[in-house]
């Protein structure tokens, strides 16, 4: 009801007097709601951060944007907001609490002189993705559908099989009787399996020396000189048992034979 017992203040600014045709009319002046919408909250938001992040600004950079704004008949207050409530992510980060800093190129969107990157969600340069060796297990060639065999690797395991590629010669050494096998290459499997994770590898010049005990030269023997995988350290070895040898984990270089 207009009029209320126990009502106190004024009306005034709730309603208005208005004359139309000799009559006086009163009228509720309209409320207007506050939507506080999802995208009106982020604006305010937004808009906060940037009042804020403008009476952080030291007097020489507000000096700098009352120069850029002067041209545009706008105060450097104006042009700052204008600026940072555009679309703008370099904006953006400080005002939600993040840190910008480096040589950061806005006008063509580029980040320059990045650091090596060290977290999971951390940004590369180019020069870093260029140099980057990507391991076989990550190179896919063409399969059909769900194949077993999708990667380089695998490829790599069902069709290489273990040997020398260069290097590796066998000649006698300067002690009477030992071997000298010089360095090489080579691809090895690291278990006793065709399929098996195929590497490659290069050894080092190695003296197999002359003796009576099981991997020396053996007098009036015949030597099988072989490469064994060794538990990672390819090394080349000798024996006289050449059912010893295995095809995956080990391959052949030669055969010596002692006489004296």
């Amino acid at each position: 009801p207009l009029l209320s017992l126990g009502a106190s203040g004024s009306i005034s600014g709730a309603i208005t007097y208005l004359k139309r045709m000799s009559r006086q009319i009163v009228e509720k002046k309209p409320e207007l709601k506050d939507a506080k919408t999802e995208a009106q909250l982020e604006w305010r938001h937004m808009f906060n951060k940037v009042v804020a992040l403008w009476h952080a600004l030291s007097p020489e950079e507000k000096a700098e944007w009352e120069s850029a704004a002067r041209p545009r008949h706008m105060t450097g207050y104006a042009w700052f907001l204008s600026q940072a409530l555009r679309p703008n992510p370099g904006i953006y980060l400080p005002l939600q609490g993040g840190t910008m800093q480096g040589n950061i190129y806005m006008a063509k969107h580029r980040l320059l002189h990045l650091p090596l990157p060290t977290d999971i969600q951390e940004a590369a340069s180019k020069a870093y993705a260029d140099a980057l060796i990507l391991p076989a297990t990550q190179v896919e060639p063409s399969h059909i559908g769900a194949a077993t065999f999708d990667d380089l690797q695998d490829l790599i395991n069902n069709t290489m099989s273990a040997g020398r590629t260069s290097g590796g010669l066998i000649e006698a050494s300067s002690a009477a009787g030992n071997v000298k096998v010089n360095l090489g290459t080579g691809f090895i499997k690291i278990t006793d399996s065709p399929n098996g994770l195929t590497r490659s590898f290069n050894w080092p010049n190695t003296i197999i020396v002359a003796g009576a005990l099981p991997g020396n030269i053996i007098d009036k023997e015949t030597n099988y000189i072989y490469i064994d995988y060794s538990a990672g350290v390819p090394v080349p070895k000798a024996t006289t048992d050449r059912t010893t040898i295995e095809l995956n984990r080990m391959f052949t270089l030669g055969r010596v034979y002692r006489d004296g």
